[in-house]
């Protein structure tokens, strides 16, 4: 899942320790960024982008601007934030789930000004799921409530409604909105005031998009069945061989599957010696500092 690698704040450098357990494994992706990642370390891959299914059409709601926001985590997402994309905005009607994730920071408040402006009403946790639908179905623009989602079935439930939804340039839901298409998205380290005049589009085409995304997840659901069923072996053997095998495998593609790549010969990439003792076992890989340098200078000495 995307939302573990926490990209929202800054530049992955290295994830080839976190990858490298995963060698020669099969890896199911929902986030198009996590399937480039899983590829680009040489792991089978399949990418399937989820929808939810479709329910019924809401109501259009009464004449004007209706936001929803759950206020989940202050330190990544606060009212503030919100406040600033609203700020040239008045909004109709605006309510603010306050049911913050466990082991996080109290929420700050909107002020007295904040409230009379647009309208804010609160609520905490509900006994019954249905009265917290019945809330979210009130609005018309829908706030996203994480900097980065997993799958993001929160906003997806949104776009099916016909929500115009409003979140962070993040993944994964800058992998299924199109600013100003079908959604609104902003910069979370800069936000700016947004432009809300054309939610009622823009929700409509959200679920529009979201109808042919379910159809489409329907239409690809027995290629995922056949990944997972397909043993990994056959996903790999002739496609791809891992540096530390020194074995010769078959190059013969499984007959269900197309190829993915020429298979490397792993003559040209089969190390010897304390190398390979490096890649295959993590106390060689971790003491290389101390034994590579002796190595190397050894082989000088010696003139090799």
């Amino acid at each position: 899942m995307l939302d573990q690698f926490g990209i929202w704040q800054g530049p992955i450098f290295n994830l080839s320790a976190f990858w490298e357990p995963f060698q020669g494994s099969k890896v199911l992706n929902f986030s198009s960024a996590v399937h480039c990642m899983t590829t680009g370390f040489g792991i089978v891959s399949h990418f399937a982008r989820y929808y939810q299914p479709a329910t019924r059409l809401l109501p259009p709601p009464p004449q004007g601007l209706h936001g929803f926001f759950w206020l989940r985590r202050e330190l990544q997402l606060p009212w503030r934030v919100i406040r600033k994309l609203i700020e040239n905005t008045k909004f109709d009607s605006f309510h603010i789930h306050l049911a913050t994730d466990p082991g996080t920071q109290p929420p700050e408040l909107p002020s007295a000004d904040d409230i009379a402006r647009h309208n804010i009403t609160t609520s905490t946790w509900f006994e019954n799921k249905a009265d917290l639908n019945a809330l979210m179905e009130r609005a018309n623009v829908y706030f996203a409530p994480r900097l980065e989602e997993g799958i993001g079935q929160s906003f997806l439930e949104a776009m099916c409604r016909g929500q115009c939804v409003v979140a962070p340039n993040q993944g994964t839901m800058n992998e299924y909105i199109v600013p100003g298409v079908n959604g609104l998205l902003y910069d979370n380290h800069n936000p700016q005031p947004l432009d809300f005049s054309d939610v009622a589009k823009l929700g409509a085409q959200a679920r529009a998009g979201a109808l042919a995304g379910r159809a489409s997840w329907e239409k690809a659901e027995e290629d995922l069945v056949r990944f997972i069923l397909t043993p990994s072996e056959a996903l790999y053997v002739g496609k791809y061989q891992h540096a530390s095998w020194g074995a010769e495998t078959s190059t013969q593609p499984h007959p269900t599957l197309a190829p993915v790549a020429a298979p490397v010969q792993p003559q040209a990439l089969a190390p010897t010696g304390l190398r390979r003792l490096a890649q295959r076992y993590a106390v060689f890989k971790a003491t290389r500092f101390i034994w590579h340098p002796m190595i190397r200078l050894a082989r000088q000495i010696m003139g090799r």
